[in-house]
């Protein structure tokens, strides 16, 4: 049984601004995080409750309850910025 996914308002916003090419991989990697969010080549984030993936330079910044099988993204965003407001 899959996670229901839900995305933060920044993390739609920083979606449909992404380059087509872009999108395709990161909605890709959003699907796979959908099934199953452990299965994928994550890194804990130090000093957060957060978890991220990468997609080429963008990386998805999320949180996981697998009580409720919720799957929230909190950021999505080129390496650059998107640490800088957790």
């Amino acid at each position: 049984m899959s996670y229901e996914l839900i995305l933060s308002g920044k993390s739609e916003k920083a979606l449909k601004k992404a380059p087509p090419e872009d999108r395709k991989r990161i909605v890709s990697a959003l699907f796979k995080l959908k099934e199953n969010p452990w299965a994928m080549q994550y890194k804990k984030l130090r000093g957060y409750p957060f978890y991220r993936v990468r997609v080429g330079d963008w990386r998805i910044i999320y949180t996981v309850d697998d009580e409720a099988r919720i799957v929230y993204v909190v950021r999505l965003g080129k390496r650059e910025g998107v640490y800088d407001s957790l």
